[in-house]
């Protein structure tokens, strides 16, 4: 195509910019050539603030597409602060307990379940509207409202 030199030449100096260690040179070239960086995180606190401190070396605006595994420690009362002090964009994976049975943690995939897991891989709400945890609904209100920005 004829967009290949353009290419070329764009990855030479993109790789002279801060990389991340365990990004194929396809993916140094993308993130490099991106108005805006996505990204997925179900890891700790710790294992967040690492990723931001990486990808914040772009100097881009960051969107987290994917968060929430409560048994991977990727809470909202762990990550949700971390995102709003670095001013990132966050929506979590699930919402409300159904269809996909995305309560369940991954392991489900190949363990039989007969009941509810007592903590929750991803959803928010049950299916008539409560909350899986009051105190999660409270903390993101908390961190939400416009009063507290």
């Amino acid at each position: 195509p004829r967009s290949t030199p353009l290419y070329s030449s764009a990855a030479s100096d993109v790789y002279k910019r801060q990389p991340l260690s365990d990004l194929s040179e396809l993916d140094q070239f993308i993130i490099n050539s991106s108005d805006i960086i996505s990204f997925h995180s179900y890891g700790s606190k710790k294992e967040v603030l690492e990723r931001l401190k990486q990808l914040k070396n772009y100097n881009r605006p960051l969107l987290c597409t994917e968060y929430i595994a409560r048994e991977n420690k990727s809470t909202f009362e762990d990550v949700l602060p971390i995102f709003k002090e670095n001013k990132i964009g966050a929506y979590n994976w699930g919402l409300v307990s159904g269809k996909t049975n995305t309560i369940y943690p991954w392991k489900s995939w190949d363990s039989t379940y007969t009941e509810p897991p007592n903590k929750w891989h991803h959803d928010i709400f049950y299916q008539n509207g409560e909350p899986f945890s009051n105190d999660e609904i409270e903390l993101i209100k908390n961190l939400t409202s416009k009063s507290n920005k």
